[in-house]
């Protein structure tokens, strides 16, 4: 910017005016003043452009920096949304079953025909109320530090439900099968 003020103030005035003589037909005196070259006068308006140019470059480059930590903070809430949402759903399911086995003991229509459902000298009825005092003893509160859902899959909490439930199943369809038979 600077240079190109000096140009246009100095340097272009006396090339016109030089241009002007010569075209009509005669000499170019010497008697036009042409400004002597400052190159000190040039220092200045480089120093100043060049200071723009780095702070308007370092401006660019911050905003870039704080959208993309903005960015990245975005997509860390989400992953943490989701993972917290997996979290919910391991909860959840472990609520089920705790209710499913509160609904096999106080359910008359199921203690009637289905008695192994509670009776813990059937092995798979014991390896039920195993895997739910298991589950009870690690506790649903999700550690610190999760970053991902394949840690989430990992904890123990987790594995543990999916343990619990699988003895449900298992139990369940013994207590079925079972039914009444053993009872004298």
């Amino acid at each position: 910017i600077g240079f190109g003020l000096y140009v246009t103030s100095f340097i272009l005035p006396s090339i016109t005016a030089r241009f002007v003589e010569y075209t009509q037909g005669g000499e170019v005196s010497e008697d036009i003043a042409v400004p002597a070259m400052d190159w000190g006068s040039l220092a200045v308006p480089a120093i100043i452009g060049v200071t723009a140019s780095v702070g308007i470059t370092g401006i660019v480059a911050l905003i870039r920096h704080r959208l993309n930590r903005r960015r990245r903070r975005l997509q860390n809430d989400q992953d943490v949304a989701v993972i917290r949402a997996r979290w919910d759903e391991v909860r959840a399911e472990h609520q089920s079953i705790l209710r499913k086995i509160t609904h096999a003991e106080t359910d008359w229509d199921t203690l009637f025909s289905m008695p192994a459902i509670s009776d813990i000298s059937v092995p798979e009825t014991a390896a039920l109320f195993r895997a739910m005092r298991a589950v009870s003893d690690i506790g649903d509160d999700m550690p610190e530090g999760v970053t991902s859902l394949s840690d989430v899959a990992s904890l123990p909490y987790p594995k543990a439900v999916a343990d619990f439930a699988h003895a449900w199943e298992v139990a369940y369809r013994t207590a079925e099968r079972i039914g009444t038979s053993d009872i004298p």
